[in-house]
């Protein structure tokens, strides 16, 4: 099966808590969306799989979490293991083990990150790690200097830690430019994954610019299996674009902070 044939689907959060963002699923919801994918006979794969063409399943699946937040250890694994589920976990290396600063805060409310151990513990398990860059930042408005920093060192820091090739990279918000792709490219990343855009790429760099759904708290079943469809065309994906689009509040909240410390 072709890399853009396999649905991809993402989380970020798996927390009871309340958060004011849609990004957060509830651990019922979540158990849920697992028992929806093996009784669909779906099998979760990691890129690490496609990479070294192991044992590929009739209908796979890659189940991501974009910026390793610690209640994937401690809600969404335990799920997992039961049904002998793993997926790929995108980190933003600067804040593993800290608390989400680089996102915009409503009510002081914080999230912490994975801690070195627990992703260690996720690693031998079979789970992928990638990278999320360093801090977050909106790739597209970096300069090509500061861009290969956060793509190579990023990079670099997971692969000492893992002592494994790091060759999958979660873009921040999503957005990417035929730049980013290049670099990303000549980085050494082999699958790079985006969001629902509706723009063409060169097919030599196709492979880094993967669209995937992402699953938001307010998602229903029935919306869960049409995202597991890969309905990217459809009003789902319209609307989960404009959601999306929501995402320049942090970009720029970090932004004017940035420019505050200067």
């Amino acid at each position: 099966m072709h890399i853009h044939q396999i649905p991809i689907i993402n989380y970020h959060k798996i927390d009871p808590l309340q958060d004011i963002g849609v990004t957060s699923r509830r651990p019922d919801m979540f158990r849920s969306d697992m028992q929806i994918i093996l009784k669909l006979n779906y099998t979760p794969i990691t890129f690490k799989d496609l990479r070294q063409n192991i044992n590929i399943p009739e209908k796979p699946v890659i189940i991501t979490f974009d910026d390793g937040y610690e209640s994937v250890y401690t809600y969404a694994f335990p799920i997992m293991k039961k049904f002998g589920f793993k997926g790929v976990i995108f980190i933003p290396t600067d804040y593993i083990g800290k608390y989400n600063d680089w996102d915009v805060q409503f009510g002081n409310k914080k999230f912490k990150h994975l801690t070195k151990d627990q992703l260690m513990q996720l690693h031998d398990y079979g789970f992928e790690i990638g990278s999320h860059t360093i801090l977050h930042r909106l790739l597209t408005m970096m300069s090509d200097e500061k861009l290969i920093v956060e793509l190579r060192d990023s990079q670099q820091y997971l692969q000492n830690m893992l002592d494994e090739k790091i060759i999958s990279i979660s873009y921040p918000f999503g957005r990417f430019t035929k730049r980013t792709l290049r670099i990303s490219n000549q980085t050494g990343y082999k699958f790079g994954t985006g969001s629902i855009y509706y723009r063409s790429v060169p097919a030599s760099l196709s492979h880094l610019a993967l669209k995937r759904f992402n699953i938001y708290q307010f998602d229903s079943q029935k919306v869960f299996i049409q995202k597991l469809g890969g309905h990217k065309m459809s009003l789902i994906s319209l609307r989960d674009w404009l959601i999306q689009k929501g995402g320049v509040a942090t970009v720029a909240y970090q932004y004017i902070r940035d420019l505050l410390k200067d």
